[in-house]
C-alpha cells in the first residue's frame, strides 16, 4: 500500500479507488447485491476498510 511506503499520493489513490467503488455500487439497487459488490471480492473490501480507517486524515473541511 502507498500509505505503508509514505507515498504522499497514497489518499489520493484511495480516496479515488473507494469513488470509483461506491459509484458502480450506488447503480446496484439490490441491496444484497450491492453488499455482494462491495464485501464478497476481498480486494474490493480492503479498499472500502482502508477508506474508512484512513478517510478522517484524507477528508477536507469544507
Amino acid at each position: 500500500m502507498l500509505a505503508h511506503a509514505g507515498d504522499p499520493r497514497a489518499a489520493e489513490v484511495l480516496a479515488a479507488a473507494n469513488a470509483e467503488l461506491q459509484a458502480h455500487a450506488t447503480a446496484i439497487t439490490d441491496a444484497t447485491l450491492r453488499h455482494g459488490f462491495l464485501n464478497d471480492i476481498p480486494e474490493r473490501r480492503e479498499i472500502v476498510a482502508a477508506f474508512r480507517s484512513f478517510a478522517p486524515s484524507i477528508m477536507k473541511p469544507r
